[in-house]
């Protein structure tokens, strides 16, 4: 028993002593390091692309509803922001990527802080939109992530 372990005390001692092929392995895992980081800032950058995209369709949709409240026809400002929308089909849609707009939007709100009354034909004040996007992973799938889902919510009132 005592042999046995003096020599693999040996081996063991030989393998502190002899450096060589250090080198390799340490740039293997900061090779391996740094192309996982890659690969999650190339998914990432994807998403962020993606969500200002979303948001600045969003932020369309909203101002061009907003700027029809309480005209003379009721519900014109749900109709324009859907038009405006990134929804397939509308002025801001893309072929990169299916927009759906989130159930329930776009909504007419009265907002009481801003100080713009709430009369006329859609008692409202202000349009919110919520629109979704799903956005595919490359390197996230090996993780079993294959798509991101991205949303973008919008609010615009009436000026004081």
């Amino acid at each position: 028993m005592m042999g046995t372990n003096s020599r693999i005390s040996r081996l063991f001692g030989r393998f502190r002593r002899d450096s060589s092929g250090v080198t390799t392995t340490l740039i293997g895992l900061a090779l391996t390091s740094m192309m996982g980081l890659s690969a999650m800032v190339i998914d990432v950058g994807s998403v962020f692309v993606a969500r200002r995209a979303l948001q600045t369709s969003a932020d369309a949709a909203a101002l061009s509803g907003a700027a029809v409240i309480n005209g003379p026809v009721a519900g014109a400002a749900i109709t324009t922001a859907n038009n405006y929308s990134a929804t397939s089909g509308k002025y801001n849609s893309s072929t990169a990527r299916s927009v759906t707009m989130v159930s329930g939007y776009p909504q007419l709100r009265c907002l009481t802080s801003i100080g713009v009354s709430c009369s006329g034909s859609d008692s409202s004040n202000a349009v919110v939109v919520r629109q979704r996007t799903s956005v595919p992973t490359y390197f996230a799938r090996l993780f079993g992530i294959s798509q991101m889902t991205v949303t973008a919510t919008s609010t615009a009132a009436l000026a004081a």
